[in-house]
């Protein structure tokens, strides 16, 4: 049995399935939310405050795992802290996100004994190990309803790419689930989607969203201008066998591509072959599927750092 200090954002209870899958193989999980991907602004007396909270209720505790999703502005003083605690845990970062888009992520590192990255390109660049995320294993089989969703969080330009992308797409039955943060609500471009009925205050849970997915022939993936790399409904289409239209280019050079299951589109102008949604849905290799599941990604990530993938297939 481990104890693991789980640090990570509270974000589509990805890490409720992780804390759950790991409690089931039978190790004790303290989890603490990483305060800086909170909706709510704290300054600086609250966030120190915060991370005292961690280390007075930790304290008693042998950790033997430290493990971090994207911590790109966790205080240098706690990861200190941490490091002179707990000597002998293995301390892992899992990195969602592009190196590029959070500028804290390259200074953190010297911390970690091992950083995974979801993105390919990242890997090499920085020399990360390289491992996608996950899903989480689904057995029922739902008949389609939509021919394409959408679900993703309201930030830049979705607002827009998402209505230009149903103008150039009619006749479609398109499922759009655009969460605004409480945090943009008075906004007036956070008014205006929600009168047009494109935004919801609403966080959606991971199994209503799979749940969509599954409905669903396609779903939508809109890596933000500055992404390089496929976002995680990649990966969670794989157990629902929904298509996935990609801006993402960089995704053919993922295992799991297959152009009868993936297509990929210019970002700013999204148009959806109809002939290609409607053929069926190609099953991928089991070894694949085995690959991304929660429960090979938890023993991977966390608790067998030494099994390493550093390369994409």
């Amino acid at each position: 049995m481990l104890r693991i200090l789980f640090i990570a954002p509270v974000f589509f209870d990805y890490y409720k399935l992780i804390i759950n899958d790991l409690e089931k193989k039978g190790h004790v999980v303290d989890f603490y939310s990483d305060i800086h991907s909170s909706e709510t602004p704290y300054n600086q007396t609250e966030i120190d405050s915060y991370y005292q909270q961690i280390i007075n209720k930790s304290s008693d505790f042998k950790y033997d795992v430290i493990f971090v999703i994207k911590g790109d502005k966790i205080p240098f003083y706690f990861l200190d802290y941490l490091k002179n605690k707990y000597q002998d845990a293995r301390f892992i970062n899992y990195l969602w996100d592009d190196v590029k888009r959070f500028e804290g992520t390259l200074s953190r590192i010297h911390y970690y004994d091992a950083v995974f990255t979801y993105s390919r390109l990242d890997s090499i660049n920085y020399n990360f190990s390289f491992y996608p995320f996950f899903y989480k294993e689904r057995n029922e089989a739902i008949e389609k309803e939509y021919d394409i969703c959408f679900v993703g969080t309201w930030h830049t330009d979705r607002m827009e790419l998402l209505n230009n992308f149903v103008k150039r797409n009619p006749g479609l039955k398109v499922y759009l689930y655009l969460y605004c943060p409480k945090i943009f609500l008075f906004t007036r471009k956070g008014i205006l989607g929600l009168l047009k009925g494109k935004l919801h205050y609403r966080k959606i849970s991971y199994n209503e969203m799979m749940s969509i997915m599954a409905k669903s022939r396609a779903v939508l993936d809109i890596a933000v201008r500055e992404q390089f790399s496929p976002s995680t409904r990649a990966i969670e289409s794989i157990p629902t066998k929904t298509k996935v239209i990609s801006t993402c280019k960089d995704i053919i050079n993922y295992d799991y591509y297959n152009p009868n299951n993936i297509s990929i589109v210019d970002r700013d102008q999204i148009i959806v072959d109809k002939n290609w949604l409607l053929l069926p849905y190609q099953d991928l290799d089991n070894n694949i599927k085995l690959k991304y599941s929660l429960t090979n990604w938890v023993d991977n990530i966390i608790l067998n750092t030494k099994n390493v993938i550093s390369k994409n297939g």
